[in-house]
């Protein structure tokens, strides 16, 4: 029999409940019950519902955007946040040191140190816990005819960024750039990844004068920054210390001035970035 025709037929009566509440069936009878706060959830908790055009499924949230961040600008370990999904890490090496030229006369020319590696990488971190980062220093800017090379800085398990090549004076030595290897933790598993080898440091050019204002060598730039500024060679101030992290610092060239104020310019230490997505 119909619940249209009980009530017909008076079979319904009355039925006794609060205010605001609702009429609900069990198939047999009619009771009064609160409204419900809330529907019935199925599946793992945080899940969000989703449609496949003909039903509704429980699923997985996408990811997020970026939660949070962590730079090292010296060595340590980075631990996974709680939730965290996905990183992008970038880096550099430590910078090389300039020099000071081998004499005061307006021929003699000091070479700017060169930038660290730079690297960059998006890694699913979902089996990572954590790892170890080891800071490459700056080169010390010599007050000799050869500077300091810039320290590596290395992902342990991951990456490795060479510092950058030392100033030196007059072509003493072949210079190099500093290089970015990645492990096949990388290679094999990364979303993307990339390198660019760190840019060498600049020769000034001779001059005539031993107070003229010829630029000279300028310390090696990468993408987290410049490096030092070339100091003509009548300046009373040694070589420009790298500004950016990983970038060279500067050298200067022979001229009236000698000494501390001839001496090349320190490197910047090296960083690692951590961006941290859920």
């Amino acid at each position: 029999m119909s619940r249209a025709r009980d009530v017909a037929d008076g079979a319904l009566g009355t039925i006794a409940g609060a205010n605001g509440q609702v009429l609900t069936s069990d198939g047999n009878n009619w009771s009064s019950q609160a409204v419900p706060t809330e529907l019935p959830a199925h599946g793992t908790s945080g899940n969000v519902l989703t449609s496949t055009g003909s039903a509704w499924a429980s699923q997985a949230a996408a990811g997020g955007g970026l939660a949070s961040a962590q730079m090292f600008t010296s060595s340590g370990t980075w631990t996974k946040p709680t939730g965290i999904k996905l990183i992008r890490v970038r880096g550099v090496g430590g910078g090389g040191g300039a020099c000071q030229p081998t004499g005061n006369s307006a021929y003699y020319q000091g070479l700017g140190g060169g930038s660290g590696g730079y690297f960059e990488f998006l890694l699913d971190v979902s089996s990572i816990a954590s790892f170890s980062i080891t800071i490459g220093a700056g080169g010390a800017g010599a007050s000799s005819t050869t500077g300091v090379d810039g320290g590596n800085t290395v992902i342990t398990g991951y990456v490795t960024a060479e510092g950058g090549h030392r100033g030196y004076s007059n072509e003493s030595e072949v210079e190099t750039t500093a290089a970015v290897t990645f492990t096949s933790a990388i290679t094999s598993a990364a979303e993307y990844y990339y390198s660019i080898a760190g840019q060498k440091g600049t020769e000034g050019g001779t001059g005539s004068s031993a107070t003229g204002t010829d630029a000279v060598g300028e310390g090696g730039s990468n993408p987290l920054g410049f490096g030092g500024n070339g100091v003509n060679r009548g300046s009373q101030r040694k070589g420009a210390d790298g500004v950016g992290y990983g970038s060279g610092g500067s050298a200067k060239s022979g001229g009236t001035y000698y000494g501390s104020e001839l001496m090349g310019g320190s490197g910047k230490d090296g960083v690692v970035i951590v961006e941290e997505f859920k």
